[in-house]
Parts: C-alpha cells; sequence; structure tokens
C-alpha cells in the first residue's frame, strides 16, 4: 500500500489547509489574508494521522508515502527517509556546507537566536575584512568564527544571568538586614514604653504611699494633742 497525502493531515497540527473551513484559500476569498505556515515549524509535532502512517508501515502495510506537504511532520513523525518523497521539499531541512549531510530544524529557539545572531556578527566580520563569503577556501575561516562568537555569547549571557542572580541575593540579602533593623527597633521601642510604665507605676506608688504616710503622720499628730489637752 502506498499513501498519497496533502494539507488535510497537518490541519490538528495547528497549520491551515488550502480548501478546508479556515483553510488559506478559503479565507483569501472572504478577503481575509493568514500565512500559509506559521513562524517556526521546529516546534510543531506530527498529528495522529502521521503516526498511524508511521504505524502502518512498521507493521508492513504500508510501503511508501508521497507527500505534497512541506512541513516535515512525516520525518519527525519517525518515518525513514527511503520510504518517503516530498515533492515540494521540507521546510526543517538545513544542509552542513562542508559535508553536504541533511539535518532537521531544532526546536529550540534560544540556540536558534543564538545562531542567527552569531551569523550575522560572523558575516559583518567577513565583509569587514574583505573576505568573500561564498568563497569555498574560506569556509573554514567562517565556521571558526561564527564558533568562537556563538561561546562568546553564551559566556555574556551566563554572566548576565549571574549579575542577576547576584544582584537578587543582594536585594533579598539587604531586605531581610532592613526587616530584622525594623524587628530592633520595634523591640527597642517596646521595652522602653514598658520601662516607662514601670517607671509611671512605681512614682504612682510612692505617691501613694508619701500621701497615706502624711495622712496617718497627721492623725497621730491629732491624737497626740488631743492626749496632751486631757492631761
Amino acid at each position: 500500500m502506498i499513501a498519497f497525502t496533502g494539507a488535510g493531515i497537518s490541519t490538528s497540527a495547528g497549520i491551515p489547509d488550502f480548501r478546508g473551513p479556515q483553510g488559506v484559500w478559503t479565507l483569501r476569498d472572504r478577503g481575509i489574508q493568514v500565512a500559509r505556515l506559521p513562524p517556526t515549524l521546529a516546534n510543531l509535532s506530527p498529528t495522529l494521522t502521521h503516526m498511524a502512517l508511521l504505524g502502518l508501515y512498521e507493521s508492513g502495510r504500508l510501503k511508501f508515502v508521497i507527500s505534497q506537504n512541506t512541513d516535515g511532520l512525516h520525518v519527525r513523525s519517525g518515518l525513514p527517509a527511503h520510504a518517503l518523497a516530498e515533492l515540494h521539499g521540507n521546510n526543517n531541512i538545513e544542509q552542513c556546507i562542508n559535508c553536504r549531510r541533511d539535518a532537521m530544524q531544532s526546536s529550540n529557539n534560544f540556540m536558534e537566536f543564538i545562531i542567527i545572531i552569531s551569523i550575522t556578527i560572523t558575516i559583518a566580520i567577513t565583509i569587514s575584512i574583505g573576505i568573500s563569503i561564498v568563497d569555498s577556501t574560506c569556509v573554514t575561516i567562517i565556521t571558526t568564527t561564527m564558533a568562537i562568537t556563538i561561546i562568546i555569547i553564551i559566556i555574556i549571557i551566563i554572566i548576565i544571568i549571574i549579575i542577576i542572580i547576584i544582584i537578587i541575593i543582594i536585594i533579598i540579602i539587604t531586605i531581610t538586614i532592613i526587616i530584622i533593623i525594623i524587628i530592633i527597633i520595634i523591640i527597642i521601642i517596646i521595652i522602653i514604653i514598658i520601662i516607662i510604665i514601670i517607671i509611671i507605676i512605681i512614682i504612682t506608688i510612692i505617691r501613694t504611699c508619701l500621701a497615706l504616710a502624711a495622712v496617718i503622720l497627721a492623725k497621730i499628730q491629732t491624737f497626740e494633742g488631743c492626749a496632751s489637752r486631757h492631761l
């Protein structure tokens, strides 16, 4: 058995077809302009249909797949290259300029970003020193320059991350110290208030005792005066 696949098997992966309800031509006929493919295909996964075809191939029932799609999902499903013909090519295939070997695009967007930056810097450096970027004899120089650029970018990113972590730690320590100082100040204020309250209580008790002593002394003097008159 041979399978011939088209856009319909990739719609559930997030890639619109052409004449379906939300197809590219259907929407364009309504005056809605849409992109055929998403900005990146690297993060898309094969659909159940792709995996079913792989299962049929592994069971020996399916001998070959012919596809009009360029999304590379048949390859991502695990279908071997010798059992697949992609009529319009594959948007995810990259070829090494040295060994001419094909490779699928990585799904690591961060590394893609670093590589794009490094390639841009490498081309700028190459042009600035007067080397032709299409000269095959300069491939080694360009590759080495790009590798060094990638390493430098990664080192810079690591340094930035370390600096950010250090700043966060310093901020946390500073906040902790401030909180401890505030707590200590609050404790000192509470202790001072308690001491003042105790002093006020002691002064009140002393005044009360002195007042009582004065009253008792006055009564004693009054009693002595009465006793002397009787005598």
